[in-house]
């Protein structure tokens, strides 16, 4: 894959769903050894292994950006634990996100602004209006309330994933 360009207002967003993936190895390596240390505190394997494909695909797609090894890219974190790098790109500064559920992750890639993303799983939940009335403003839970069936499960995901991209961003 060629070296990637950004382009000032663009948002370049990258879908990945995991599957037995022979870069694994290749992936893995790209890791620093703080990074290595947190996987390895996934008490599943198909934990670690999502970690390690979404980190370490982060870090691939980072050093096309940037046009450095992967493994040279240097990640550092918010107070809140989001991943940011220093390294500009012709002057800019490069935003990132990314964010995972079941076998999705999903990336974004802009210049010089606050960038936030997120995927969900889409499952049943036994408890979604109380789920909803403890996490949503009054209008959002009365608009998944007002529908039944997979209607209210489709609302109720589309607001989750925008509310936690916006949390994100900021």
């Amino acid at each position: 894959m060629p070296d990637l360009t950004l382009e000032t207002g663009v948002i370049h967003l990258w879908i990945v769903r995991l599957a037995p993936d022979l870069r694994f190895g290749s992936l893995q390596k790209t890791l620093s050894a703080s990074e290595l240390e947190r996987a390895n505190r996934y008490r599943f394997e198909r934990d670690r292994t999502r970690f390690i494909v979404a980190r370490g695909t982060l870090r691939d797609l980072l050093g096309r950006y940037l046009q450095l090894c992967p493994s040279a890219v240097q990640l550092e974190y918010t107070p809140k634990g989001k991943p940011f790098t220093s390294h500009l790109l012709a002057g800019h500064s490069l935003a990132f996100n990314l964010s995972h559920s079941g076998d999705i992750i999903c990336f974004a890639f802009s210049l010089d602004c606050d960038l936030g993303v997120d995927v969900e799983e889409k499952r049943p939940l036994a408890e979604l209006a109380e789920v909803a009335q403890s996490h949503f403003s009054a209008p959002e839970t009365e608009a998944i309330l007002r529908v039944t069936g997979d209607a209210r499960l489709d609302i109720f995901y589309q607001l989750w994933v925008r509310n936690e991209a916006y949390a994100k961003a900021r």
